[in-house]
């Protein structure tokens, strides 16, 4: 024999006095669990977008300096961290399972593009003649992985 608990009423109290959660209170907590562990994913997914996007400004502001002809402020070392933050955001998306949407799918392109351009500047292996052209699509990835991550924010927390 049940009886339902007056101060809880989706709980039950067997013959022990053991509180049981009915199925309703069962699917609520599924429903809070799932909820709190989206929210979770977002914030998570978030924090990555942003520290991102603060990475890619670094590199950002190095495509520009190449481009005009100046030697970069930032020191190799700093590249070659910029480099593995990006990276290593990048393998931390995928993990989140974004690569589902074409806007992600473009970012990760992008940000193996930028990875790829960074190492061959820090290590001075950029093949070929035309330099500048690497400088440029160096800048161009940067930029368009900067859209995607503008449009990926928008999409996860408008």
């Amino acid at each position: 024999m049940h009886f339902y608990n007056t101060t809880n009423p989706t709980l039950k109290l067997d013959r022990r006095n053991a509180l049981l959660p009915t199925s309703e209170s069962r699917q609520e907590t599924v429903a809070t669990m799932t909820s709190t562990s989206t929210q979770l994913e977002v914030g998570a997914t978030l924090i990555i977008l942003e520290q991102l996007e603060k990475t890619l400004a670094k590199l950002d502001e190095v495509a520009q300096e190449l481009l005009a002809g100046d030697l970069p402020t930032a020191s190799i070392s700093d590249i070659q961290i910029a480099a593995r933050r990006t990276e290593s955001a990048m393998h931390k998306l995928r993990r989140l399972n974004l690569t589902r949407s074409h806007t992600a799918t473009e970012l990760s392109q992008s940000l193996t593009v930028v990875v790829l351009v960074a190492d061959m500047l820090t290590t001075g292996k950029l093949p070929g003649n035309d330099v500048h052209e690497k400088f440029e699509l160096f800048y161009r990835n940067i930029q368009r992985a900067l859209s995607c991550l503008h449009d990926m924010r928008v999409q996860i927390n408008p």
